[in-house]
């Protein structure tokens, strides 16, 4: 049976690279980062134009459908092999993989508001992924009536509820959530984190604060130190600075790193006005992206440079080059491949 789902998952891992869109495999990782729009940062100047963006990737190609019912997702829990991949993909590749490497970090805070206790349990932080474990408890005189959990479902992460910030300043770009009903009162889930860009230094803040939590008003507020100092010996870059042309401009890969936890591509593309947004790309025996944070730069000459973070799963050993198709969301036929080698 490992063997048969292992098998499985390369060839969804194939076909997700070879075809984003591909009708008869279930999308890897099932999960919609969800951004605040709301108070994403628009900043204008004479040379740069700064949009936030996240989640552009997410809940798509499930046999053809755009995005997923929760009618659909309670079927596809109920198919024998279907329900395995979707399930476990839609789970965190952070806080889950560390706990089982041991390197998650312990943390223990409590808070109860008007009946609902909040406990933050652990942290994960290794520079490409932040993600946080956390229970709660319904202590209230009613029980939660909750509908089937699909990509993108929140059980504390609900806008505009939360507030994160990462030293102080407000963490803009996109946040995912994951949770497991433990009882009828007792949840766990993991909060992941994905701004446009970290602080620098291996140690950073992150404050998370709520003001309510499944319809009960109160205030449940953290200030956690978070740090990688437990991962950074087994993170590993590469700065390859290599350009492709195509989709319509050049594609520059800035940047790869590989974490126990996943895999981070920084690009830059320069494109004409208003065409750099909807590209998003794929690695050859990994997958598609999970997802995309960013901004774009409105240059003098009136193109724009458009500076993605994407993620991607781990791999357990770092290859000599990786493969990347990059391709449109609007038109997936319209698409670039190419190797990138990775000096080490």
């Amino acid at each position: 049976m490992e063997k048969d789902l292992n098998n499985l998952r390369r060839i969804a891992d194939k076909a997700l690279f070879d075809d984003p869109s591909h009708e008869q495999v279930v999308k890897k990782k099932l999960m919609t980062r969800v951004q605040n729009i709301e108070s994403s940062p628009v900043i204008k100047s004479r040379k740069k134009l700064y949009l936030s963006f996240a989640s552009i990737i997410v809940a798509f190609s499930i046999f053809g459908l755009s995005f997923v019912s929760p009618a659909l997702a309670n079927i596809l829990q109920k198919l024998p092999i279907i329900s395995f991949l979707y399930d476990d993909h839609q789970k965190d590749i952070g806080l889950e993989k560390a706990k089982e490497v041991g390197v998650a970090d312990e943390y223990k805070k409590t808070i109860v508001s008007n009946d609902v206790e909040l406990t933050i349990t652990n942290t994960y932080y290794d520079g490409v992924n932040l993600s946080v474990g956390y229970e709660l408890k319904n202590n209230t005189d009613k029980i939660w009536e909750l509908p089937p959990k699909t990509p993108g479902s929140s059980l504390i992460l609900t806008i505009p509820n939360y507030d994160i910030k990462l030293n102080g300043a407000k963490a803009y770009g996109g946040y995912g959530e994951d949770f497991d009903v433990k009882s009828d009162r007792s949840y766990e889930g993991i909060l992941n984190i994905y701004p446009i860009e970290f602080p620098e230094g291996d140690k950073i803040t992150l404050e998370l604060s709520f003001s309510e939590i499944q319809g009960v008003k109160g205030e449940w507020s953290y200030k956690i130190p978070i740090s990688k100092e437990k991962t950074k010996e087994n993170v590993q870059s590469f700065s390859p600075d290599y350009t492709a042309k195509g989709l319509g401009g050049e594609i520059t890969i800035k940047s790869v790193t590989f974490s126990p936890t996943g895999i981070e591509l920084e690009t830059e593309t320069m494109v004409e006005k208003g065409m750099g947004q909807d590209i998003l790309f794929s690695i050859k025996d990994v997958g598609a992206d999970e997802g995309v944070s960013g901004h774009t730069e409105l240059l003098d000459d009136g193109r724009e440079l458009v500076i993605n973070r994407s993620t991607f799963p781990p791999i357990k050993e770092i290859p000599d080059s990786i493969t990347i198709k990059a391709y449109s969301m609007n038109d997936r036929s319209k698409s670039i491949t190419f190797t990138v080698p990775l000096n080490k």
